[in-house]
């Protein structure tokens, strides 16, 4: 086998390697999607007093809050342009210049 056979098996399994292992653009779009609609679910840790000075804890699932939802409606608004500051104008302006007959040579 040569080289750059070996090379070139090698980029593809990579490649295949990382199509399954990173986020594309639709499922981070979708994922902030259902965030924001209150779909999906965390779980958190809460520690709980059952008496005379003891404590156990137990995992929860909650509902995305407030904060987190608006978080996931401002990045996918940034992503879908909603918050532009800045306008584009674009416009033919003619200019005119008088007062040429005043200018010295």
């Amino acid at each position: 086998m040569s080289k750059l056979v070996i090379q070139t098996y090698i980029d593809e399994k990579l490649k295949e390697l990382s199509d399954t292992k990173i986020a594309d653009q639709q499922e981070v779009l979708a994922y902030l999607t259902s965030v924001l609609r209150g779909e999906t679910q965390s779980e958190i840790v809460v520690v709980e007093g059952v008496g005379e000075g003891c404590s156990e804890a137990r995992r929860l699932q909650k509902l995305p809050d407030e904060k987190e939802r608006l978080k996931a409606a401002e990045l996918l608004g940034k992503r879908m342009g909603l918050f532009k500051d800045k306008l584009d104008v674009t416009a033919n302006v003619p200019v005119i210049i008088s007062g040429g007959d005043d200018l010295e040579d």
